[in-house]
């Protein structure tokens, strides 16, 4: 599972690039960030439905032109 980390849109390895790619950026007046460590978020979901995620989000990317 982890060598598929990097095909998700939202996943990021190292916080300093999060850090460095929100420098210069201009946020509304009010704005808030949030972060999570989800290191271990996921250690309850059931099995089949996990496994069925997984291989609707591969077929998903096997579709997606190259």
């Amino acid at each position: 599972m982890k060598d598929l980390l990097p095909l998700v849109k939202s996943y990021t390895k190292y916080s300093t690039n999060i850090i460095n790619a929100l420098k210069n950026r201009v946020f509304p007046e009010g704005a808030k960030l949030c972060t999570a460590d989800a290191k271990s978020m996921y250690t309850n979901i059931d099995t089949d439905t996990g496994i069925n995620t997984i291989k609707d989000f591969l077929n998903g990317q096997q579709r997606q032109p190259a």
